[in-house]
Order: C-alpha cells, then structure tokens, then sequence
C-alpha cells in the first residue's frame, strides 16, 4: 500500500462469508453447484413460497458474480481481537498474547464449512518498533482504559485450497481449507476506526531499511 495508514480513520473492508466461500471455489478450481448453494442461502430459506423461484434465480445470478469477480491481485482481510503484552522499553514494541500455532478463521456459508489458515501469522506477533509517539500514547491508553482489546487486520494472500472432496474436522466440525500467506497486518483500536500501527507503514519500512543498513555495516 502506497503512504502511511498511521492515523487513517475507518478501516478497509473485511472478507465476508461469501466472499471466503467463492475464493475456496476459485482456488480449488471448480465452480460450486449454484443451484444448491443458492437453495441453502437465508435469502431462498426466509422467502414466501410464492418468491422462492425468484428469490432463487436472483441468488443465483449474485453467487455467479461473486465467483466470477474474485481476484487474487489483492490480499484478502480478515479481523481478529488481541490483547497485548506490556510495552517493551529495550525493543521497542508489544507482543500479541492470542496467536496460536494452530490459528484459523471460520466461516459458514450456505451449508458449508470453511477454515482459513494464515501461514506465517506468528512472524508477525512483535508489532514494533513504536516509532510515533503519538501511536505509542493511544496504545498505551488503550491497555490501560479500553480493557486491553484491539484489533488486528490481518492482509492474507490466499494461494491454496484442499480438494473439494477432502474435508478437515476441526473442533467437531468439518471443513474445506484454505490456506495463504499473511503479507502484513494493522493494529486498530477498539472500535476499529483508527490504525494505530502497521508493518505497512512508512515508519516501519523506514525502521526496518535503517536495521538493514546497519547489519550491513
């Protein structure tokens, strides 16, 4: 991303279910059965029995174009609450206490199960270094009045999906799994309207080029 998000106010949009539901498509290679994913959407299941053929077509005309516009050229987001540990004077930053190894995210779409596993998410689990002070003070407020809650928008490049005949049970449930890279993320606060760190930021480019030149030295 071009600029500084630092300070921004709003945040970009997440993925919704739908949208996880047609990337698993995309990335497995093989269009879904519209007709029966439109069949087990709320939109066809809550409509009047004199609707339903209408409701159906339309449903399915929007699940085709949701197919059909899913793109890879963007990471896709996803949003997930942290908490962090207390800041580090000596590096310069906080550690996210909720990353796991096993990390994923849910979702439910249509009658189906879909998992999302964010492979190097825990490179990223030091959001540092606070190079605005500023940043640094809402952080700080934030622990100490906003009960330690944030949330962390997660940029994730999707590039796998296990066949759609191969299903993982997690926690009791089985799902189709979609697996990506995590490119970067941003800190947001509690009510998610203003980015208060990311390593997509200027400053940390320009933090982490400087560590480059002084290895190098």
């Amino acid at each position: 991303m071009g600029g500084s998000d630092l300070g921004a106010t709003g945040h970009p949009p997440v993925a919704t279910e739908q949208e996880i539901a047609m990337t698993y498509w995309q990335l497995a290679h093989t269009p879904p059965k519209f007709d029966q994913m439109a069949a087990q959407t709320d939109q066809f299941k809550n409509s009047s029995q004199f609707e339903k053929d209408q409701v159906k077509a339309a449903v399915i005309t929007d699940l085709k174009n949701s197919y059909d516009n899913i793109t890879f050229n963007h990471p896709t987001i996803f949003a997930m609450k942290v908490h962090l540990s207390p800041y580090s004077e000596k590096n310069k930053g906080f550690v996210i206490k909720d990353f796991e190894d096993q990390t994923y995210f849910k979702y439910s779409f249509a009658g189906d199960k879909y998992a999302v596993v964010p492979r190097g998410l825990m490179d990223h689990q030091f959001l540092g270094p606070m190079n605005d002070d500023t940043m640094l003070g809402k952080i700080n407020y934030y622990q100490k009045h906003g009960g330690n809650t944030f949330v962390l928008m997660i940029y994730l490049k999707p590039d796998y999906a296990d066949p759609p005949g191969t299903l993982t049970e997690i926690d009791g449930d089985k799902y189709h799994i979609i697996s990506g890279t995590v490119a970067h993320v941003g800190l947001y606060d509690p009510s998610e309207t203003q980015q208060l760190w990311g390593d997509n930021s200027v400053e940390f480019n320009k933090a982490e080029k400087n560590d480059l030149l002084q290895l190098k030295q």
